[in-house]
């Protein structure tokens, strides 16, 4: 008397040997290709890209003005014309934004990242800014042990570490 694990056993390999003879078989039979490729494999032809017969010549036409309306927009109401941008030749320059006021009250510096500890009046506690940062329109460039370097455009600030106060 056979045992269960060994029927199953027996009853898969049957099923492998008979999928793997159907497979042969499938193989084993020549492919028949068309004679002419279809028309959509066709290469272009010189005369210009040529129109379905299905497609409209004008298929907006076809939808009257839903191509006019948003359609993913709730109100389904045509936007409003986008602003022309006008450029006027005497432009104002843009003023640099003042110098900060702020003191450098420490530097941390690990081999990923480099952070100036600085105090800004008004603000309660001390702020931290990671090189690349920017604060009111200063970018920190460069932490030292006891300097910070600063840029906005073309100025340049350089914050010297202050002695702490007690506060």
């Amino acid at each position: 008397m056979m045992t269960s694990a060994r029927f199953w056993r027996s009853a898969l390999i049957a099923l492998a040997a008979l999928i793997g003879a159907i497979c042969m078989r499938t193989w084993q039979q020549p492919i028949s290709l068309p004679a002419a490729a279809p028309d959509r494999f066709r290469p272009p032809s010189s005369e210009g890209p040529t129109v379905p017969a299905w497609l409209p010549a004008d298929p907006l036409s076809k939808f009257g003005n839903a191509a006019e309306r948003p359609l993913f927009h709730w109100t389904r109401r045509p936007l409003p014309p986008r602003p022309t941008p006008q450029t006027t030749a005497a432009a104002a320059p843009i003023a640099p934004p003042p110098l900060p006021n702020l003191t450098l009250r420490g530097a941390i510096i690990t081999s990923e990242r480099r952070m100036a500890i600085v105090e800004k009046p008004g603000e309660p506690d001390y702020l931290r800014l990671f090189e690349g940062q920017s604060l009111d329109g200063w970018t920190v460039i460069k932490v030292e042990r006891s300097k910070a370097f600063l840029t906005s455009g073309v100025q340049k600030m350089e914050l010297n570490l202050a002695l702490p106060d007690n506060r």
